[in-house]
C-alpha cells in the first residue's frame, strides 16, 4: 500500500497492516479503497474542524467504515 496519499500518512505499524489485511478478507478491493478515501478525507479534515490531529489517528475505525 502507498504510505502516503495526498499528503496524509498512511500508519504501517504491525496492528494497522493486520487491520487492513483483516479488513481486505471480508472487503472487495473497491470496498477497502472506500476506507482508505475516508480516512484521508477524515485525517485532511479533522485540523480545519478541530484543530491539531492526534497522534495515531484513528485507522482502525476508518477501516471498519
Amino acid at each position: 500500500m502507498t504510505n502516503v496519499i495526498s499528503g496524509v500518512k498512511i500508519p504501517d505499524s504491525k496492528l494497522a497492516r493486520e487491520a487492513a489485511e483483516l479488513v481486505r478478507s471480508y472487503e472487495d478491493e473497491m470496498l477497502f479503497n472506500h476506507s482508505v478515501r475516508v480516512y484521508v478525507f477524515g485525517a485532511k479534515s479533522w485540523p480545519r474542524l478541530f484543530g491539531q490531529r492526534p497522534a495515531g489517528f484513528k485507522w482502525i475505525p476508518a477501516g471498519l467504515c
